[in-house]
């Protein structure tokens, strides 16, 4: 299973992971005091939905291309499309820095680390001309251990590694074990996909002392044609705001029917 995120972006794990954070980051601008948002994996920024990763999976058609008819009047979901929409036009899918770029305040302030150069210098690019984002050459749970905590004393950490290397479900759990030592006031957004179900178990279990509300969301693709594929998913929201459950329960009718995914949330 290949993880690289150019196979995958606009697929139906991004749609969710992408409401989410969306809603927590203008759930934390309700307030005027400073945001700091952690975005620890940020990937290259744009994928194009025309190269030849994402047309060999074909995994953006069976998600976002999806919502393109779809009539809600769900703010949170008509946010979402707002945000994407003049992307599409272009044929590309935003990745997550782009969306907290988009949603940025002059007093907020976005840190976003990746590791591999090529990525790195995409990210720099997409990224020129907003202001208050800080884009580093970083491994990403080295980054958790830099910046948190924040001396904004509200954040976001959104963590959504590609799962190339064997321990990556470990290095999380000791990294968030070790961030919230620090900043357990933070809410942290943690994707991952759902394969090996024996080292989500154990990662689950790892971080089951942690003292906070875990709502888990989980998100498995029904197409048949998606079987061997990447079609199951997760995400965990550790302190998540206030009635992010009860949204995504609002969509997950309209979700599940035009997308043909079972949507499963829960506070564990």
């Amino acid at each position: 299973m290949n993880y690289q995120h150019s196979f995958h972006a606009g697929n139906f794990a991004d749609v969710i992971k992408h409401l989410v954070y969306v809603y927590t980051i203008e759930y934390f601008q309700k307030k005027d005091t400073p945001l700091f948002i952690l975005d620890t994996h940020g990937g290259c920024g744009l994928y194009d939905l025309l190269s030849e990763h994402a047309q060999k999976t074909q995994e953006a058609h069976y998600g976002v291309m999806k919502l393109n008819h779809l009539d809600s009047r769900h703010s949170l979901l008509n946010r979402y499309l707002s945000l994407i929409q003049p992307y599409l036009n272009q044929n590309v899918y935003p990745g997550s820095p782009c969306f907290a770029a988009a949603l940025l305040r002059k007093q907020d302030v976005l840190r976003v680390s990746e590791l591999h150069p090529p990525v790195y210098e995409s990210l720099k690019e997409h990224t020129i001309g907003f202001k208050n984002i800080y884009v580093t050459l970083q491994d990403g749970y080295e980054s958790m251990r830099a910046y948190l905590p924040p001396k904004e004393k509200r954040g976001i950490v959104l963590i959504d590694p590609p799962y190339e290397i064997g321990n990556e479900f470990t290095l999380c759990a000791q990294s968030l074990k070790d961030a919230f030592k620090r900043f357990s006031q933070g809410t942290y957004i943690i994707w991952y996909p759902i394969k090996d179900h024996h080292a989500v178990s154990h990662f689950k279990k790892s971080i089951s002392s942690l003292s906070c509300e875990k709502l888990e969301l989980t998100i498995e693709l029904l197409t048949p044609g998606f079987k061997d594929k990447l079609n199951k998913a997760g995400l965990l929201v550790l302190n998540p705001p206030y009635l992010l459950q009860e949204n995504i329960q609002e969509l997950q009718s309209a979700l599940e029917q035009v997308m043909a995914v079972n949507i499963d949330t829960r506070i564990l």
